[in-house]
C-alpha cells in the first residue's frame, strides 16, 4: 500500500494530540488543588498496582484509493484491577472504533476514510517483578472508554489490586489524586497528579467535571483517603457538529469556559466499571482456559502472540439498574 498523503490522515493527529489536549484544557483553568495527602504515603500503597505498558499496534488507513499500513509501538499505563492478571487501560488509545467516531463528530473522516487499528502484542512491566510479562485484550468497554488486558500467565503471588467495588463517592469541591508512571525512558518511575471536583455531569452520561492537570486517562482516581473514587477517561458528545462550529482541534476541546466539544475527560463513576471489571475479568478466564486447551491440543493459536483482528467492539456498560454489557475481546 502507499502512504497516505499528509493531509488525509487526520486520525494520526488525533492519535498524537488526543491526551496532551484533554489535560491541557482542564489545566489552563486550574486552581490550586487541596492539599494533597503524603504524596510518599499515596504512591507507597497505589503505585504497586499501577503498570508500564509497552504495545505495538498495527495501524491500517485508507482513502480515495491510496493507504497505509505500518507497525509501531505504544507506550500505556494500566491499573491492575484483579489479583490474577486483570489490568484497565484506556481504550481510545488501541481502538479503532473511539477513533472513528471522534473523527465523525468533528467532521474530518472524509468520505470513504477507514482506520483500523489491531493490537498485536501487549508487554506488561510489573514492579518488582524484573522481566516484561506478555498479556492480551481481553474485553473493552466503548462507552466508558477503558479496555482490559488479562496476563498470559496467571502470577505466581497474587499481584497488588485496586478494588472499584470498594469506591467511595467523589464530593464536589473535594480533591482527587491519580497515580501513574513515567515511560521506559525514565525507568517508569510513578508519580501522583491532583485534581479538584468542580461540578457534576448528568447528560450524555453520569460524570463528575475536574479541574486539575490530569493526564492518567483509562486510570483510577483517589479521594484524600486513597480510596478510589472513580475512573478519569473520555465522555464523546455531539457537540462541533451540532454547535455548527468550524470542525478542528479548537472546536474539539472548545474555546472556553467549560466548553469541551464533543470530547472531554471526566471522572466517571466506580459503580459502573467495577461491573464492568467482573465482566471482563469471566471473559479473562474463559479466554484463558480455552488458550491452555488449545495448547494442550497443539490446536491453532496456542501460541499466538497476536491479540487478535481489530481488538475492541463496540460494547457499552449501562447506567446503575440496567444490564451491562462489555465487548469481549478477539
Amino acid at each position: 500500500m502507499t502512504r497516505l498523503p499528509h493531509r488525509t490522515r487526520p486520525a494520526l493527529a488525533v492519535l498524537a494530540a488526543l491526551a496532551a489536549t484533554v489535560s491541557a484544557t482542564a489545566a489552563a483553568q486550574a486552581p490550586p488543588p487541596a492539599a494533597a495527602p503524603a504524596g510518599e504515603d499515596l504512591l507507597e500503597r497505589i503505585a504497586p498496582a499501577i503498570v508500564g505498558i509497552e504495545a505495538v499496534i498495527r495501524t491500517e488507513m485508507s482513502m480515495g484509493g491510496q493507504g497505509s499500513d505500518e507497525e509501531g509501538k505504544v507506550e500505556m499505563v494500566g491499573a491492575v484491577v484483579d489479583p490474577g492478571g486483570l489490568i484497565m487501560v484506556w481504550n481510545s488509545r488501541i481502538s479503532s472504533a473511539r477513533i472513528g467516531e471522534v473523527l465523525e463528530v468533528m467532521g474530518r473522516a472524509g468520505e470513504g476514510f477507514e482506520i483500523k487499528l489491531t493490537p498485536v502484542r501487549f508487554d506488561v512491566a510489573v514492579p518488582g517483578r524484573g522481566d516484561r510479562l506478555p498479556a492480551f485484550l481481553a474485553a473493552s468497554d466503548e462507552r466508558l472508554d477503558v479496555a482490559f488486558l488479562q496476563l498470559e500467565s496467571p502470577p505466581a503471588e497474587p499481584l497488588p489490586a485496586i478494588d472499584l467495588a470498594a469506591a467511595a463517592e467523589p464530593a464536589v469541591g473535594g480533591p482527587v489524586y491519580a497515580v501513574s508512571r513515567l515511560n521506559q525512558s525514565f525507568d517508569r518511575a510513578p508519580y501522583f497528579e491532583t485534581g479538584l471536583v468542580v461540578g457534576e455531569l448528568v447528560k450524555p452520561r453520569r460524570a463528575w467535571i475536574l479541574e486539575g492537570e490530569l493526564t492518567a486517562m483509562g486510570l483510577p482516581l483517589f479521594d484524600a483517603a486513597g480510596r478510589p473514587v472513580g475512573v478519569l477517561a473520555t465522555v464523546l458528545s455531539s457537540a462541533g457538529k451540532e454547535d455548527g462550529g468550524v470542525p478542528g482541534m479548537g472546536g474539539l476541546f472548545g474555546e472556553s469556559g467549560k466548553t469541551l466539544g464533543p470530547l472531554g475527560g471526566f471522572l466517571l463513576p466506580a459503580e459502573p466499571v467495577a461491573r464492568a471489571v467482573e465482566l471482563s475479568k469471566a471473559r479473562a478466564q474463559e479466554m484463558l482456559r480455552q488458550r491452555a486447551e488449545a495448547a494442550e491440543s497443539g490446536g491453532e493459536g496456542a501460541g499466538d502472540e497476536g491479540t487478535g483482528d481489530e481488538g475492541t467492539g463496540e460494547g457499552g456498560t449501562a447506567e446503575p439498574g440496567e444490564e451491562a454489557e462489555v465487548a469481549p475481546g478477539p
